[in-house]
């Protein structure tokens, strides 16, 4: 008997051989894939709240701290948003750039300890997060052929990542109102 071509049928998809554990690796590790575009996210935000803080601190004090602070202003602004790109794309280089840049960060927190303890552990917990080896696994080099063969597996939102938006968002208004 022959079979016949059923247009109510449910979609079938049919697993490649040599991509036949790439669902069950993407599944075990969704929620890193998950929690790293969230802390790509974060990174945007952040990124966005600085601009939104020079400004207005240029406003409070004057045009020539914006002058004087130039290059260490654009490095705080456009560093994050980049690595904050390459995170939600799950990108290395995007990996690579957070860690350069938190790694920096806590550097110079260290150096402003007494005032600077809560940045520093916001820091550290960034820097354990990105070191961490299941997120070192979602950034690794064959990672993305997984994400590639497994097109109908999508990441879901992280459950601290929609905290951190309305926080942010919260942050952005009141600095906005007060502008």
């Amino acid at each position: 008997m022959t079979e016949e071509f059923n247009p109510y049928a449910a979609p079938t998809t049919e697993v490649l051989p040599g991509n036949a554990n790439a669902r069950s690796i993407r599944l075990e590790n969704m929620r890193a894939e998950s929690n790293a575009k969230a802390m790509g996210v974060f990174f945007l935000f952040g990124s966005m709240l600085a601009l939104l803080a020079m400004f207005k601190q240029a406003n409070v004090l004057g045009k020539e701290l914006e002058v004087l602070h130039l290059p260490r202003a654009s490095a705080a602004l456009i560093l994050p948003f980049i690595a904050g790109v390459g995170l939600c794309c799950l990108r290395r280089w995007g990996w690579g750039l957070a860690v350069v840049y938190h790694g920096f960060v806590a550097v110079i927190n260290l150096t402003d300890l007494p005032r600077s303890i809560v940045m520093l552990l916001i820091g550290t917990i960034v820097l354990r997060f990105l070191l961490h080896r299941k997120t070192l696994r979602v950034f690794a080099k064959d990672y993305a052929g997984l994400v590639a063969a497994t097109p109908e597996l999508r990441s879901p939102v992280a459950s601290w990542g929609w905290g951190m938006a309305v926080l942010c968002g919260l942050i952005a208004a009141v600095l906005a109102f007060f502008m």
